[in-house]
């Protein structure tokens, strides 16, 4: 965790950065991470970059998985700092008025039978535990993918499938050449791209208005 020559080089106005949960929670002071989380922070102020930080459930942002994630948003000196971008879904919507959390079987339901990296696994043996496909995955996505298997209970996920549940667009193309686990590790090691479509447009239309631009 080096982002100091990466900021020696290009010198951004923002810097985007996410880390694992954990390294928030357990690097404050008396942490087993609090040297770690100080180091990783102070390679940003002493280059003059301000910084925020929040431990972010990426459901909240229409990732139909319950994905937790430290976000970092770095600004340059004499850059206001940042604001993140509310909620866009919520468990309670008769009392926010936002959109249920996305469902996995809302993410999945519209992917075509021999649709590319769709393969189906087969059928367990005996049906697992069936997952409630009206809510958001209960776990956090890896490079193996998850233990937590079709709402059906009777077969894991395909690879489209995880890919839908990270936040692919369904239309996304994968290399022909890569294995399934290739496939697979990328999918898990992947920063949801429609959470980053709600992150970084935010930081986008910050800095429009700042600029006095329209914000597109």
């Amino acid at each position: 965790m080096k982002p100091g020559g990466c900021l020696d080089i290009a010198k951004p106005r923002v810097a985007f950065i996410e880390q694992t949960s954990g390294l928030m929670s357990l690097g404050s002071r008396g942490g087993k991470h609090h040297t770690c989380f100080s180091n990783f922070i102070e390679q940003f102020t002493s280059r003059n970059y301000n910084v925020v930080w929040r431990n972010v459930n990426f459901a909240d942002y229409g990732l139909p998985q319950q994905r937790n994630r430290l976000i970092m948003v770095a600004t340059r000196e004499g850059e206001p700092l940042l604001n993140f971008p509310e909620p866009t879904h919520t468990r309670d919507p008769d009392s926010t008025k936002l959109p249920r959390f996305t469902s996995v079987a809302e993410a999945i339901k519209g992917i075509p039978r021999g649709y590319p990296n769709h393969d189906w696994s087969p059928e367990f043996k005996s049906p697992r535990r069936k997952h409630n496909g009206d809510a958001p995955l209960g776990r956090t996505i890896l490079t193996g993918g998850t233990t937590e298997v079709h709402p059906s209970g009777l077969r894991a996920f395909s690879n489209r499938a995880l890919a839908c549940l990270q936040g692919f667009p369904l239309d996304h193309k994968f290399s022909v050449t890569a294995s399934k686990s290739e496939v697979k590790k990328q999918i898990g090691n992947a920063f949801p791209p429609s959470v980053a479509a709600v992150l970084f447009g935010s930081i986008k239309r910050q800095l429009q208005e700042r600029d006095g631009m329209k914000p597109k």
